[in-house]
């Protein structure tokens, strides 16, 4: 047995809804409580997954994904000032299977970087085909623009002699 004080106000509202509807007091306060232990019980489960709990938290998980990509973004900018000279790695594109696959074949080098090259938040590369013989016309000035995580994926970088 359970006895509860309410407020004058909150009694008066009960009483005018039990009167009005024609179900008891105890029926709305227990369909009441019984709702409320189940919020309750969810909130305390465990899931799979991460849950963003508020704006703070989207805000610390924010500061952690940008600081990823500044780190990446950092090796990036050091490769393009090294003029690294990278390749598909083979290896890599068959385990990923499918044809074609995956990685950009002959000499290439890094120009750049972007986020915002498709709007999605994500960092993709830029970079330019430097195999082959001289080229003209607009092949001279095409790029290629690369996710930068399949870049780290399906690349090598080719040591120089």
């Amino acid at each position: 047995m359970l006895s509860v004080r309410l407020p004058a106000e909150l009694e008066a509202q009960l009483e005018h809804h039990a009167l009005s509807t024609g179900v008891t007091k105890n029926a709305i306060v227990t369909q009441a409580l019984t709702q409320y232990m189940k919020t309750v019980d969810l909130a305390d489960l465990p899931v799979k997954g991460n849950v963003v709990e508020n704006s703070y938290e989207r805000s610390v998980q924010k500061q952690r994904e940008q600081a990823e990509q500044y780190k990446s973004a950092h090796a990036i900018a050091d490769q393009i000032r090294r003029n690294v000279i990278w390749t598909k790695d083979a290896e890599a594109a068959m385990a990923a299977g499918g044809e074609p696959t995956p990685g950009i074949y002959g000499r290439n080098v890094l120009v750049g970087f972007t986020d915002s090259f498709y709007g999605d938040g994500k960092l993709y590369v830029i970079s330019r085909y430097i195999s082959g013989p001289p080229r003209y016309g607009t092949d001279a000035f095409h790029l290629y623009v690369t996710e930068y995580n399949d870049w780290q994926k399906y690349m090598k970088e080719l040591d120089v002699l």
